[in-house]
């Protein structure tokens, strides 16, 4: 089970990493052409299109692949492929149309700051996003087949475009915020073609509403859960432009972007890691397989979290001195994102006896507390109040959908083990900012502390890290 997930997992995250890490690296260099107004309009122009997203896919991709596995016949696959197809293009039609026109009436009353303006970047966001969805049947056939390779040769195809002409335009042609979107949509444009053609292999277009209402019927619950998860990753943003700067809101968006590798691996995870959980279920296969593996997963996760907050500290030298105030929250952002990749294993089980109305109860409430957490903190604390209610809801988060899971399947996963390790990551990652500046001791420091979790983890699995690597590198 271990090789599978981490095949598919290798090349779900391949990709995205790639993307992440060269983002990753080109930070310092876009740090010296676009100041951080120009990254809150970025952050701002992302929070529109989380939202954006929701309404026009109505989470349905996690129907396709939830739905697709369990068809049967190829001539039944192609007519479900065609009808959420047809379905999905109106929907996304029907979506940018309706947020374009209210964008377009009512930006000056949603927005504070007069920067953002409808055009140029509110209008190129909404092409981009257009075009994203155009292929999002495909994307979930390929999930629920596993077919990671694809995914992987299209996100390259996507990167080599974007980051080729983000650099041109940004530093080149001095384009800025307006240079990096027109960049966006040349890189999903160039992967549209691709799309299409296997989105056509795959189907037969038609249109059977019996298919379409059977998915809806699966994934009109998440929608809310998804609205919540959306509210609770950028209403701070949006407050944090209401009730300070879009300067606050490029700090706060900056800090984010190093830590996009993480987000990355949340995403990969979330694709590779539940149809096998479901093959697995459906085998009734022993859960002390299933168990360990989730263990080693969780345990190497930290490992990335710990690095990424190290790294991203070594290199604040080459950044602009303008952003010098995001590295002071990288290490408390990235205790969210490791909280956010171990909650979707309990996740997967609550998928898989399909009760996502639990994740109306998981995100709304800790969305709801967040918002208000925001409202009341960041005029008093600034960024510092957005982090503290981010971090309170990631945590409340996880403890609800462990409960959840809990009660449904209490074999797959050691919760007590999960618990321990989250708080081993989430206090070296906090060291890292009372580490002394002296380089050399840093870096021995740094070292020291992850040979630590290396070993406390190991100790609290019961397992050989030596023989876990071996067996690793043998397969």
């Amino acid at each position: 089970m271990l090789k599978i997930i981490l095949k598919n997992l290798s090349l779900y995250s391949l990709g995205p990493a790639i993307t992440g890490i060269v983002t990753f690296l080109l930070l310092p260099v876009i740090s010296n052409y676009l100041p951080p107004t120009g990254q809150g309009i970025l952050g701002i122009l992302e929070t529109i299109q989380r939202y954006f997203l929701i309404f026009a896919t109505l989470q349905i991709h996690a129907g396709i692949v939830r739905m697709y596995l369990d068809l049967g016949s190829p001539e039944e696959e192609k007519r479900y492929a065609g009808s959420i197809f047809v379905f999905l293009l109106l929907l996304n039609t029907c979506a940018t149309l309706g947020l374009g026109a209210m964008l377009y009436f009512f930006s000056d009353l949603i927005f504070e700051d007069e920067q953002l303006t409808f055009y140029p970047y509110i209008a190129l966001k909404l092409i981009y996003c257009f075009i994203l969805n155009a292929p999002d049947l495909v994307r979930g056939v390929f999930y629920a087949k596993q077919e990671a390779l694809k995914v992987f040769l299209i996100k390259i195809l996507i990167l080599v475009v974007d980051m080729g002409l983000t650099l041109y335009l940004l530093i080149e042609q001095g384009l800025g915020v307006q240079g990096i979107l027109i960049a966006n949509i040349a890189g999903v444009t160039a992967a549209l073609p691709v799309f299409l053609y296997y989105t056509f292999k795959h189907s037969v277009l038609c249109f059977d509403w019996k298919y379409v209402s059977r998915t809806l019927v699966f994934c009109l619950p998440f929608i809310p859960g998804a609205l919540a998860t959306a509210t609770y990753e950028h209403a701070d943003r949006y407050l944090l432009q209401a009730y300070m700067t879009l300067h606050e809101v490029g700090i706060y968006t900056f800090a984010q972007r190093f830590l996009l590798p993480l987000s990355v691996i949340v995403f990969a995870i979330d694709k590779a890691f539940m149809p096998v959980y479901i093959s697995h279920k459906k085998a009734n296969l022993s859960g002390k397989k299933l168990n360990q593996t989730v263990n080693q997963l969780t345990l190497f996760l930290g490992l990335a979290t710990i690095g990424l907050v190290y790294f991203a500290t070594e290199i604040k030298v080459f950044v602009n001195e303008k952003y010098a105030a995001s590295f002071d929250i990288i290490a408390y952002i990235a205790i969210f994102w490791f909280l956010r990749m171990i909650y979707l294993f309990p996740g997967a089980i609550l998928i898989y006896f399909k009760k996502s109305k639990y994740f109306l109860a998981i995100n709304i409430i800790p969305a709801a507390i967040n918002v208000l957490l925001n409202i009341w903190l960041i005029p008093i604390w600034g960024i510092d109040g957005a982090i503290v209610s981010t971090l309170a809801c990631g945590v409340l988060t996880l403890v609800m959908t462990h409960l959840f899971a809990f009660s449904l399947d209490n074999s797959a996963f050691n919760y007590m083990q999960l618990c321990m390790l989250s708080l081993g990551v989430a206090l070296l990652c906090i060291a890292n900012n009372y580490l002394p500046d002296n380089t050399a001791l840093c870096i021995v420091s740094k070292v020291l502390l992850i040979g630590v979790y290396l070993v406390t983890g190991a100790r609290i699995l019961g397992i050989s890290l030596r023989s876990t690597i071996r067996e690793l590198w043998e397969r």
